[in-house]
């Protein structure tokens, strides 16, 4: 899918994990000249709104919105380069995700940017429900890092990882990885991980884990490099054995990957949630952003 960008949400609740998002938003905003939209769900918990040491509800939720238009005039105020145009937006919900997810409809958002920690607790080691529901349910890709004690500093996409399982969707990732490498000028590393029990059919007769590694190893090369008939230098593919998860993972730090894309779904979890599968662990595991690229609907 082309990746074009020209209205960008950058949803925040002002923890660490966001500001660093923003970051990465004000990057892409600046790239393709688009307008960014920094969105701030206010959302009363019901035991909060209940106690007898808190304001009316009324009263509380104005509080709120101050504060917030406040850390976002702090965030647009703190020596970052400036985004073409910038919208502070305040939305009041029951639920954040929800507030998220409409306001992304409402305006025909192309991309979203979130950090992944911070929603509903940085110590949770999933990630948090409003991450997860965005990526799981935007009608537009999701660029989603989790926070980093030590940011990397920004400086492009010199390289993209993409994993590739062959299947529909991956090609789509691809064909959106492939979009952003000739925006940023960036080189592609094409990934796939041969795991027994998710393979493509090309193959499926070889005795994986138990014969020819290097015969697959081959093959499966081969396979990477016909994704790629404008391959440029730099462009490379490469093949791991293990869990895909962990492999793609290492496969990001060993490259020193600034970004990597993946599909929502694949052939390791068509008929699975998206999120406790390989999205949700590589999210969890790589300190760079991924973005998440929609694939087809999940088969009934």
């Amino acid at each position: 899918m082309p990746l074009a960008v020209r209205t960008l949400v950058h949803a925040t609740d002002f923890s660490p994990a966001s500001e660093q998002a923003f970051d990465w938003a004000l990057l892409f905003a600046q790239r393709y000249g688009a307008e960014l939209h920094m969105l701030h769900a206010v959302v009363l918990r019901g035991e909060s709104s209940r106690h007898p040491d808190f304001e009316e509800p009324e009263e509380l939720l104005r509080r709120l919105e101050r504060l917030a238009r406040a850390d976002m005039s702090r965030l647009l105020s703190a020596g970052r380069p400036a985004a073409p145009v910038v919208r502070e937006v305040v939305r009041r919900g029951f639920y954040a995700g929800e507030v998220i997810l409409d306001y992304v409809t409402e305006v025909a958002a192309d991309l979203v940017v979130m950090g992944t920690a911070g929603w509903r607790g940085a110590r949770r080691m999933a990630l948090g429900s409003v991450a997860e529901e965005v990526v799981r349910h935007a009608p537009c890709p999701v660029l989603a890092l989790r926070h980093l004690e030590s940011p990397v500093e920004l400086h492009g996409l010199r390289r993209i990882l993409v994993p590739v399982d062959f299947s529909a969707d991956s090609r789509a990732a691809l064909a959106a990885a492939a979009e952003l490498a000739r925006t940023w000028g960036s080189e592609l590393l094409l990934l796939h991980v041969v795991e027994e029990r998710a393979r493509p059919d090309f193959y499926t007769p070889l005795r994986i884990f138990e014969a020819d590694q290097e015969a697959l190893t081959t093959r499966t090369t081969d396979e990477l490099e016909a994704l790629l008939p404008d391959r440029r230098a730099g462009d490379a593919s490469q093949v791991r054995f293990g869990r895909p998860a962990t492999e793609i993972a290492a496969a990001a730090a060993d490259s020193r990957a600034d970004l990597v894309v993946m599909a929502s779904h694949g052939l390791t979890g068509v008929r699975r949630a998206l999120f406790g599968s390989t999205v949700e662990a590589v999210l969890r595991r790589v300190e760079c952003p991924v973005l998440v690229v929609k694939g087809e609907a999940p088969a009934e």
